[in-house]
């Protein structure tokens, strides 16, 4: 299935062009301790959504750190992003993402640029947006490793919009990072993110993760 890359007219409509990915079969691909999973289309195109209706992806370089089959990327690209930086740290999966990509969205690969690397060791620059979903920390190992993400974020743009997971007092200690590099919260809520069984300890169908979207953006001096 080759997806149109003409601009959806609706959120519903840009969920619709990112269904191909509902295929990816993750429970072969993604790896437990990176704590991978698929983004969901509706959870996607809800955050490619907010920034084409805040106007921040018309001919924008967006950054998609932690990409892993790039879903947030593609995303943004049929909302008018100019091209996008994908960066996981896994070869395997990037290669799966570039294959699923030239299958299904032939007309933005050349609007992609995929780097292999860990994130916390790098700094970008010439990007406009950050749109992410990092690894939730869950692991004992993974511990704060959005936060991390977060800070390679703000160096790198001066809008970031990221998922992570839930708990209480979140949103002040990201405001507290944000006030230290010169950012604001422009936009939070609450989502209900679904990971499906894909794991060998997962004994349900679905998890229901209470996460939190936030946006920063650069303060105007």
């Amino acid at each position: 299935m080759v997806i149109s890359i003409n601009t959806p007219r609706s959120k519903s409509e840009l969920e619709m062009f990112l269904s191909p990915y509902s295929t990816i079969p993750g429970s072969r691909l993604f790896k437990r301790e990176l704590e991978q999973y698929q983004t969901p289309t509706s959870l996607a195109a809800h955050a490619a959504w907010i920034l084409y209706m805040k106007k921040k992806t018309a001919s924008s370089t967006i950054l998609d750190l932690g990409c892993g089959t790039g879903i947030l990327s593609i995303a943004t690209l049929l909302v008018g992003a100019r091209r996008s930086i994908c960066v996981d740290i896994d070869w395997d999966l990037l290669v799966v993402a570039i294959e699923f990509v030239s299958r299904n969205y032939a007309g933005l690969v050349y609007r992609l640029i995929f780097i292999m690397g860990d994130v916390v060791d790098m700094v970008f620059t010439g990007v406009d947006v950050v749109l992410m979903n990092p690894p939730f920390g869950v692991y004992r190992e993974n511990r704060g490793l959005d936060l991390d993400f977060l800070q390679v974020a703000v160096a790198s743009a001066g809008v970031v919009y990221s998922f992570h997971k839930y708990s209480e007092g979140l949103v002040e200690i990201i405001k507290s990072l944000a006030s230290k590099y010169g950012f604001e919260i422009a936009w939070f809520e609450i989502l209900d993110f679904q990971i499906p069984m894909i794991y060998s300890r997962h004994k349900r169908r679905i998890y229901r993760v209470k996460t939190l979207f936030i946006g920063l953006e650069k303060k105007v001096l």
